[in-house]
């Protein structure tokens, strides 16, 4: 068995999940028994508080889950911060960015990111220790969590993720999005531009048109895969001021009231369409729809294809509306291509992405 420890930069966030989550399974299987502690200077020492750190057999691993690279102030902070890291593992990742670096070899891709926990994950018990320590913020976060409460943790457990790589008898396209209003772009959520020395006023320039961009982009995407798609289609946009403004006809049409709403949306369609995230990233959609075993569309990659992941096995890209509406087109009237998709996202999941195989997969090599 494995003996290490594990601490979270920011007990708090969702992006810790996952990997704890994954520990957690494996130290239930026998694998690994783990320490559990937060360690907020992390944030500090890596810039931002998406980080866990793993001490084990003499080694410190990095699990870096932010999006791109926007909270580091130049790339030479980035090589600086590794010479005390023996392996660093990134969500999104950018080999070219890397080119130079001594510490290049340290950089790993990660598998797909999304929100997911598991029964017994310390992070839950976390929130226990803080109320009677008389923590009132901790307590409503706990209460977020209970059954009857809308959006419950229980909707972000493993098992609500997972389902069979089936195609119906009609099959049909999911595309559910948000869109980014152009006036909350900001200097520091700019993407990479961060690194590059322009000034504010140019980076929120810079951010401002890409989130026009991603915007019209999905909004694009949802009214023309309605109108081509017709029944075969679910999906629309997120409601909120700017959508409502910008697309009233695409906004609402489907029941996206709760997050187990979105889920079983999701899974009632064999065919997902994805965009980038914020600033270029996987997104947290492109994790679950493999966890669904589902056939997915996405924009091309400008990050790093995760490893045992394939174009033209695992998902399609395109780059534009009209090839996106093609792929989906060829998908639905070739059953089995779409299924051939399918079985081998169902595989991919079960081998590598959930939480156990995807943290397995970074440290089987201490266990030789």
């Amino acid at each position: 068995m494995i003996q290490c420890t594990l601490n979270v930069a920011d007990k708090h966030s969702m992006y810790m999940e996952q990997i704890v989550a994954g520990f957690t399974l494996l130290q239930k299987q026998g694998k690994v028994t783990f320490a559990f502690s937060e360690k907020p200077q992390l944030a500090k020492e890596f810039y931002h508080s998406a980080i866990i750190e793993l001490l084990i057999g003499g080694k410190r691993v990095i699990y870096d889950l932010t999006d791109g690279y926007n909270n580091f102030p130049t790339f030479s902070a980035i090589d600086e911060m590794l010479d005390n890291v023996d392996i660093y593992y990134k969500a999104s990742i950018r080999e070219e960015f890397h080119r130079g670096f001594r510490n290049a070899a340290k950089i790993k891709v990660l598998a797909p990111r999304y929100r997911v926990t598991c029964s017994s994950s310390p992070l839950n018990k976390i929130a226990f220790g803080s109320i009677l320590r008389g923590d009132t913020s901790e307590a409503k976060r706990l209460l977020r969590k209970l059954p009857f409460v809308k959006n419950a943790q229980q909707n972000w457990h493993i098992k609500e993720f997972e389902a069979q790589p089936i195609v119906g008898a009609q099959p049909k396209v999911f595309f559910y999005t948000r869109l980014w209003d152009p006036a909350i772009a900001s200097g520091y959520s700019s993407v990479n531009t961060d690194l590059d020395g322009t000034d504010v006023e140019e980076r929120i320039r810079t951010k401002s048109a890409e989130y026009e961009e991603v915007s019209a982009l999905r909004a694009g995407l949802v009214r023309t895969l309605k109108k081509e798609l017709g029944a075969s289609f679910i999906g629309g946009v997120a409601p909120d001021a700017f959508s409502e403004k910008y697309c009233p006809d695409l906004v609402g049409g489907v029941n996206m009231s709760s997050r187990k709403d979105y889920t079983r949306n999701l899974q009632s369609a064999e065919i997902c369409v994805n965009t980038q995230g914020t600033h270029h990233c996987w997104n947290f959609s492109f994790g679950e729809e493999l966890a669904a075993a589902r056939a997915i569309i996405t924009e091309k990659p400008f990050y790093q294809t995760p490893d045992y992941l394939e174009e033209g096995v695992n998902f399609y890209t395109y780059d534009s509306i009209e090839t996106c509406v093609e792929k989906a087109v060829a998908l639905l009237e070739d059953r089995q291509l779409l299924e051939n998709m399918m079985v081998a996202n169902h595989d991919y999941y079960q081998n590598h992405l959930r939480p156990d195989k995807l943290v397995w997969d970074t440290i089987k090599d201490f266990a030789e």
